[in-house]
């Protein structure tokens, strides 16, 4: 007898979506999202929200929404939300002492505001380190997303650096599309990581 990894109701196939920032096209998307019953990862910097009396606006992104938008968007919708550093520093950069702190005060701010265990993550600009890998299970994070594109559809194999099949503007996506749903599943599952 054989046994094969299959996804919830034996799916042999599963398409998943991740975006960062947290941005009021957000809102367009989940509206999008719902529509299609398909699920996604929102990965949120607590430190980088717009602030509620406009002053004090962060160069990094003008369309951030408030941390009351925030809540209201992705509160219970059946999303996920993951870290995303509080300021959005590029943690690779960073000495440990000072990346590690930037994860778990975004990690503790963002279950504070959603009321929830925060298990996932992505790499501000995708960028990590071996040292950051290896420090991210003592805070409670199970998986974290790089920006690194395989352009397959493999289960990760290491969960830490897990690797995107694409980015959502590159050209070759409908090819990667037409290819993931003709795509043979007899000995494994396969996931489309977008």
């Amino acid at each position: 007898m054989r046994w094969y990894l299959r996804f919830p109701d034996g799916r042999p196939k599963a398409l998943t979506l991740s975006y960062d920032d947290g941005v009021t096209q957000d809102a367009r998307l989940m509206k999008t999202l719902v529509q299609y019953s398909l699920k996604c990862t929102f990965n949120l910097n607590s430190g980088l929200f717009y602030p509620e009396d406009g002053q004090n606006l962060t160069p990094l992104h003008p369309h951030r929404m408030t941390e009351a938008q925030t809540a209201a968007l992705f509160r219970g919708c059946g999303h996920e939300v993951a870290v995303h550093g509080v300021d959005h520093s590029c943690l690779e950069q960073l000495p440990v002492s000072e990346a590690m702190p930037q994860i778990l005060e975004d990690q503790r701010r963002l279950e504070g505001l959603f009321g929830g265990i925060i298990h996932g993550m992505a790499y501000p600009f995708g960028a990590y380190s071996d040292a950051i890998c290896q420090g991210l299970p003592l805070l409670g994070i199970s998986y974290a997303r790089t920006a690194q594109h395989t352009v397959r559809f493999d289960l990760p194999t290491v969960s830490y650096r897990w690797h995107p099949t694409c980015h959502h503007d590159d050209p070759r996506l409908s090819d990667l599309t037409a290819e993931f749903l003709d795509a043979h599943t007899r000995w494994g599952p396969q996931l489309f990581f977008r």
